[in-house]
């Protein structure tokens, strides 16, 4: 009775990795996926402070759509609105100091980096045990 197998390499791992991050991050996340894609496009802009039209000018996006998903970015802290709101003031907005997004490490799983240096430590060492 033979037993079959599959030989992966880091690459195939680091596939794996980031796919099932992905994954994870969909399946977790408490950011709509629209306001995180809003979130990334906007790194881009460069001033401390800008306005919707900033924004469209970053994404490419309309203000409608920009409105809808802004929201959660202020209330999720990714996001501080600095004016704006009330009496028909321009919102001007800036990041939220030191809020990134950050994509979770996946608990008893090693990072691809993770297994490369410990891959490196055994890596041309054919493990060989001698019997009696």
């Amino acid at each position: 009775n033979e037993k079959k197998y599959i030989i992966a390499d880091l690459e195939d791992y680091r596939m794996t990795y980031n796919l099932a991050s992905e994954i994870m991050i969909e399946t977790l996340a408490t950011l709509h996926q629209k306001s995180r894609e809003l979130f990334e496009k906007m790194k881009i802009i460069k001033k401390s402070e800008f306005a919707i039209c900033d924004i469209e000018e970053a994404t490419g996006w309309n203000t409608l759509k920009i409105r809808r998903y802004i929201r959660q970015l202020i209330d999720e802290d990714y996001l501080e609105q600095k004016t704006g709101n009330s009496q028909g003031k321009r919102a001007i907005y800036c990041f939220s100091s030191g809020k990134e997004m950050e994509v979770e490490k996946m608990e008893g799983l090693p990072t691809p980096e993770e297994l490369e240096k410990h891959y490196h430590l055994f890596k041309g060492h054919d493990k060989q045990v001698k019997t009696s």
